[in-house]
């Protein structure tokens, strides 16, 4: 599942640009006047339009910036899906070896299992076993606290794919603008020699960076939602298991002790 979710955005970046490509060789291509119908001379070349690497080319820094950040963010989506797993976060059988070491007060043995297997559970219940005569208040306290700390440091990993989405169409407007301030410039300076095709040609090739900043500001905008998504469900799960854990532990420890104490005071009484 992994190497077909990144697959999908490796896909997703590069058809958009080889759709961009085919999509502007196409309306060149319809653009060449057909040849006359009683076998008349073909009508003048028209030059074909640009390639990928050209239209990258036109596109000067801006696109090489907007490049580097694609780079960037399929880096971000490979390092959050390998280390966005449950796995990570709530080891399986994890929980219920606790539970049973718990059963035989062998508090010492949780802290040993914890430590080899590392994640946000183990650290939760190694807290609880270290501190196991605490009051139920303290220990959804400590439990919380690990909890929500692992999970807003999870949440500033996919930050990443904000600025991307922020800054790649800036960018690309940035170039464009540039690209068009220079096209009237072309223009002003060959005065009456300049006609609409000087002006439409540099302004084509200005849009270049426009498309390339919405052709990569478009998945990052994907992969900000889905990995948040991931890691709000993430962090659901560990909440409903830990829960369960202190109610388990705490709860059930205080309502015996209760139960003895009010059984001895009974006996007393007697």
């Amino acid at each position: 599942m992994l190497k077909t979710f990144l697959l999908s955005i490796i896909l997703i970046i590069g058809g958009s640009f080889y759709t961009y490509a085919e999509e502007g060789a196409s309306a060149a291509e319809a653009a060449t006047p057909a040849a006359s119908a009683e076998g008349g001379d073909a009508g003048p070349e028209v030059k074909t339009g640009a390639s990928l690497a050209e239209q990258m080319e036109q596109g000067g820094t801006i696109v090489i910036i907007l490049i580097l950040l694609s780079v960037a963010m399929v880096t971000f989506a490979i390092e959050r899906a390998i280390n966005l797993q449950q796995g990570k976060f709530i080891p399986p059988e994890l929980a219920d070896n606790a539970r049973s070491l718990w059963e035989k007060g062998e508090h010492n043995a949780i802290v040993q299992r914890c430590a080899e297997t590392p994640s946000t559970l183990s650290s939760i219940i190694s807290s609880l076993a270290k501190h196991n005569h605490i009051s139920l208040m303290e220990a959804s306290n400590i439990a919380g606290d690990i909890a929500s700390q692992d999970m807003r440091t999870q949440m500033q990993k996919i930050i990443p794919f904000a600025l991307i989405a922020t800054i790649s169409p800036l960018l690309g407007l940035l170039g464009t603008v540039s690209g068009m301030i220079e096209s009237f410039e072309v223009v002003s300076v060959a005065g009456s020699l300049g006609d609409a095709s000087m002006l439409a040609g540099g302004i084509s090739h200005a849009l270049v960076t426009t498309a390339a900043g919405l052709i990569v500001a478009v998945p990052a905008i994907a992969l900000f939602n889905i990995f948040k998504i991931m890691t709000n469900k993430l962090s659901l799960r560990l909440e409903g298991e830990t829960n369960q854990l202190i109610n388990e532990w705490f709860l059930s420890d205080k309502d015996e002790n209760k139960e003895e104490s009010n059984d001895e005071e009974e006996k007393g009484d007697d």
